[in-house]
């Protein structure tokens, strides 16, 4: 049936296509896990294989070929411009390309919120990313980005966000530049609550009396965030509705199963900042 498809589709002849499996079966061969990926990448019959990751993809590509179901464009779109220390105004913009606030749905009487933030340090490299969710559902209804937003000034864009999910819990990264982004939130008064660290990636260990303020990741708890996150999927959960972040989802391989994943030839700043929500939701 596949090939009959692709002989209606595209016209190809019967040596074309004992030539593509002969190659298919020597990649898989060789790369038992992601070669059937690879060879989608390396001969594709689509735009969408030939950008699709080689290797093995940390999402399976169920959970892939449903979310990609869930994806759609934004409801509005914004660039927040600073008015103040901590104030801010979203400006609506003609195009989705000229945003920098992504937002879906606003905020909806007996839903939950979560504020999943992976900080940079806004030097025109990696992007800080807020991903707001909402639950139950595990919804994304909004998502704020930038290369050239500083750790204070995203600290403020997330208060600004959790005033209008109010009662959000707001889950920063404390890597690098990310304590600094927690510890000006414990500062700040607002309708949020910080997520607090438990030691997840130490099993048996008591929490502590006054645990951390924020998430840290590293290679335990980055296998925590995989596990969560195709848990929820797997089970119908989760509804991605950027289209930037699905394709970094399709991007995404995992280098050292569980441990150790990454984007090729891209950034992984919104998967990141979009587990790190789940995990705190």
């Amino acid at each position: 049936p596949e090939e009959q498809e692709w002989v209606a589709r595209f016209g190809i002849t019967d040596p074309q296509i004992a030539v593509y499996r002969m190659k298919q079966a020597d990649l898989i061969a060789r790369e038992p896990w992601g070669g059937d990926r690879r060879m989608h990448r390396e001969y594709p019959f689509t735009d969408e294989e030939c950008f699709s990751a080689s290797g093995l993809c940390l999402f399976p590509d169920t959970v892939l070929n449903r979310l990609r179901q869930t994806v759609q464009a934004p409801a509005r779109t914004f660039r927040l411009l600073a008015t103040g220390a901590l104030s801010y105004e979203a400006v609506p913009t003609p195009t989705p390309e000229t945003a920098d606030l992504w937002v879906w749905k606003a905020r909806e009487e007996g839903r939950q919120y979560v504020l999943g933030i992976d900080i940079a340090d806004g030097v025109g490299e990696t992007e800080s990313v807020i991903e707001v969710l909402a639950f139950p559902g595990y919804e994304q209804v909004a998502e704020w980005a930038s290369n050239i937003t500083g750790p204070d000034r995203v600290a403020a864009i997330a208060l600004w966000l959790a005033e209008r999910y109010p009662c959000a819990l707001v889950v920063p990264e404390i890597n690098k530049s990310g304590i600094l982004v927690a510890y000006m939130l414990q500062q700040l008064t607002g309708p949020f609550d910080l997520f607090r660290w438990r030691y997840l990636e130490r099993p048996g260990l008591r929490e502590s009396e006054s645990p951390r303020i924020g998430w840290e990741t590293n290679s335990s708890t980055k296998g925590i965030l995989a596990q969560v996150a195709n848990l929820l999927f797997l089970r119908g959960d989760g509804h991605v509705r950027s289209a930037v972040l699905y394709g970094q989802m399709k991007q995404c391989v995992d280098l050292q199963p569980g441990r150790r994943w990454t984007v090729e030839h891209g950034r992984s700043d919104r998967i990141l900042a979009w587990m790190i929500a789940q995990v705190g939701a």
